[in-house]
């Protein structure tokens, strides 16, 4: 079992012992500590404790430990148990029952290049051994499982678990070794990785028992795209400008520059770029084709035409490597751990340089496969004289043989997972599309907008256009105010960091108009009447119009432009209409129309003249009676409708026939029809008789009238009336 050192001066002053009880910033320090001996050098009475650090300008909590000899960084892990950050050697012939079991609630971390050293077992207990030929092992590294089982077995066990730490474990770090062995890492999260190994022995683990770990930024910087090649057709910079000069007999094709590994090569004018660049990413797509014995093949190479230079490279049977010397003196190598370069294959490379946290990592079809630590950047190189693709400063190293897709140049060090999402992507432009999820109802009558739209990728930007207007950077949700009473265009196209924008903007047409209709009535029923359920029709100013409708005062609700209502009890009503356009906007002044429902008929009118056998010596005689005031009365002789009067407000009226009637027997009637159309009852008929013969039994001549033909008759009696004078 390792002892656990936590050795400490006996005696520390009061301030010291309440400072170290939680993560500190020494006080006195002129700035945060980034290491243990760095705490020690600054502040020699620090004992074993947890201080915060500062890792890539973040603060993160560690154990510093052996501060009385030499101070070691240690990160504390938040999640312990039986199978939680453990390692297991399952058991086998050459170990003890249950074999070999270590847990561990710390591990030694290296800030300078944010790595585990899952071999440090001092903050670790165990339960077991295992006989390593005559030696007794009675700790096992963290993350470590194995077994001695048979061939292809996998009955070890391990966790690693960062949960609440501020690290991200870099991904497929872990490989099987041994003799016939089988086992997997499994990820859960970005955080969590599980393993199971065995074999006859077999075990995984890390291929130099470091575990790189990255960490987790508060906020990612946006991508900073300073420069793209794409070799469609030439060599054109469709960012900056600084296009692209194929020398050396550098042809492009099928959208890539094919180098022939024999003097042709890419020359870029970016020098100035490479002046500035504090963080940087170099990322590339490139396919190497050499089958001979190629050694230090470059891919890019940033030279002073001297022996400052940058440069990446591909070498037979190699790993790649990049590497950074300055003018100053200062040298880098990052040399990848394992795997030679792919041959034949479209592979994708990333270098980033990060000054902040002083790590440069070289990546693979989106993989780390190597990090180093450093204080170097590109800008030290100054303005470098020669920007090459596919050439050396030295006339040694061959030229590449092979093509390039796509080379590009940031002003950030992208993050491990935006290289991820790079690679994912490919060389060629992402589909970008999209899409809304909120926009204003059209038409509407609010003169304010709001859109929430969103991308197909997480790591692409927005251009949005009101009006035809050009394409302004813009965020998700978009807010208009104060637009006018008109038809609206809405814009938003997607931008990735590499300047590709989506080929047809989302667009969204609305009409603003706060203009209310004007309702008014198409038909109604009469101001008085006996229909119980009355029909409306009405109409709006505007089309598609829906309409509201209030009864007898009622609260107002959806109505049809044709509506029937049901029967209605007698009295007074009152319909009151009012259109709702499409925007909303309703009539402030709704139509109204007011009715009476009668459907009680009026009393039944009497006839005073003629009396019963009354004679008339006229074929138009003057029919009398009375009737309820303001009816409608209506003569019937002998059945036939012979002409209507109105009942005075007395109630009387008065009629003769509308036509002479023949001369004889005849009988009348009367009904009465009220302003609903309400009828009386009929009273019984009355017999009268029109005749020819007058006072003076004039003869009657079958003229229609009694006097027509007999004129000579009426001037002898007007003249037997005379009065005669006196003398």
């Amino acid at each position: 079992m390792p002892s656990h050192a936590r050795s400490s001066p006996n005696w520390k002053p009061l301030w010291w012992t309440l400072a170290a009880a939680a993560p500190l910033l020494l006080p006195g320090l002129g700035h945060a500590a980034t290491s243990c001996a760095e705490v020690r050098a600054q502040y020699p009475d620090a004992g074993d404790g947890t201080y915060s650090l500062t890792l890539g300008g973040q603060r993160v909590a560690l154990y510093c430990h052996d501060m009385a000899g030499t101070p070691r960084e240690y990160l504390t892990l938040p999640k312990t148990g039986s199978t939680t950050n453990y390692a297991h050697y399952a058991e086998s012939l050459n170990t003890s029952a249950n074999g070999l079991k270590s847990w561990y609630t710390k591990a030694r971390f290296d800030p300078a290049t944010l790595a585990l050293d899952l071999g440090d077992t001092t903050f670790s207990t165990s339960e077991g051994w295992v006989l390593y030929g005559n030696t007794y092992i009675y700790s096992q590294g963290l993350g470590n499982a194995a077994d001695c089982v048979a061939p292809n077995s996998q009955t070890g066990r391990a966790n690693i678990d960062l949960t609440g730490t501020p690290f991200d474990i870099v991904p497929n770090q872990f490989q099987l070794n041994g003799y016939l062995p089988a086992g997997s890492a499994t990820p859960s999260g970005s955080q969590i990785v599980n393993l199971t190994a065995g074999g006859y022995c077999g075990a995984i683990g890390t291929a130099d028992g470091r575990l790189r770990l990255d960490l987790r930024s508060v906020s990612e910087p946006t991508p900073e795209l300073v420069h793209r090649y794409s070799f469609t057709t030439s060599g054109v910079d469709s960012v900056s400008g600084a296009n692209a000069t194929l020398e050396g007999g550098a042809t492009i094709a099928d959208g890539e520059v094919v180098l022939n590994g024999a003097g042709a090569y890419v020359n870029l004018p970016i020098g100035g770029t490479i002046a500035i660049l504090q963080d940087a990413t170099f990322e590339a797509w490139v396919r190497w084709n050499s089958t001979e014995a190629q050694v230090m093949a470059r891919i890019f190479d940033f030279n002073d035409n001297v022996r400052s230079s940058m440069f990446l490279t591909s070498s037979n049977g190699s790993t790649p490597l990049f590497a950074l010397t300055t003018p100053q003196g200062g040298e880098e190598l990052v040399p990848a751990n394992h795997n030679p370069f792919p041959v034949g294959v479209l592979t994708h490379v990333a270098v980033t340089l990060d000054h902040t946290t002083g790590l440069i990592r070289l990546y693979v079809n989106g993989l780390e496969v190597a990090r180093s630590h450093t204080d170097l950047t590109p800008a030290r190189l100054g303005t470098t004289a020669n920007n090459w693709l596919g050439r050396s400063l030295s006339t040694v190293h061959p030229f590449f043989k092979g093509s390039i897709s796509e080379f590009r140049v940031y002003r950030t060090a992208l993050s491990p997972s935006r290289i991820a999402a790079n690679f994912s992507a490919g060389d060629a432009p992402r589909e970008l599309r999209t899409s809304f999820s909120t926009r204003p109802a059209n038409p509407t009558n609010v003169d304010t907008a709001s859109f929430i739209f969103s991308a197909n990728w997480t790591d692409l930007h927005s251009l949005c256009s009101l009006n035809g207007a050009a394409f302004q950077p813009c965020t998700s949700p978009f807010e208009i105010q104060s637009l006018s009473e008109d038809l609206h265009t809405f814009r938003v196209q997607a931008r990735d960091v590499m300047g590709n924008v989506e080929a047809s903007p989302v667009t969204y047409s609305w009409r603003v108009d706060k203009t209310p209709p004007e309702t008014s009535f198409a038909s109604a029923p009469e101001p008085e009447t006996r229909l119980r359920s009355p029909t409306f029709s009405f109409v709006s100013s505007e089309p598609r119009s829906t309409f509201e409708c209030s009864l007898d005062a009622a609260p107002f609700s959806e109505c049809p432009a044709g509506v029937v209502f049901p029967p209605l009890d007698d009295g007074k009503h009152q319909l009151a209409v009012r259109a709702r356009d499409e925007a909303s906007n309703v009539d402030p002044e709704a139509a109204h129309h007011a009715w009476t429902v009668d459907t009680v008929a009026p009393m039944e009118p009497s006839l005073q003249e003629p009396a019963p056998g009354q004679k008339f010596l006229t074929d138009r005689p003057l029919f009398s009676g009375t009737a309820e005031p303001g009816t409608t009365v209506t003569l019937l002789v002998d059945g036939i409708d012979a002409g209507s009067v109105h009942a005075d407000a007395r109630g009387v009226w008065r009629r003769q026939p509308e036509v002479p009637l023949p001369w004889g027997t005849h009988r009348v009637s009367v009904s009465a029809t009220d302003r609903a159309g309400n009828v009386s009852p009929l009273p019984p008929e009355v017999p009268f008789l029109t005749s020819r013969r007058g006072a003076y039994r004039l003869g009657c001549s079958a003229a229609p009238s009694s006097w027509q033909g007999s004129w000579p008759w009426v001037l002898l009696v007007l003249g037997l009336l005379r009065p005669r004078s006196r003398s």
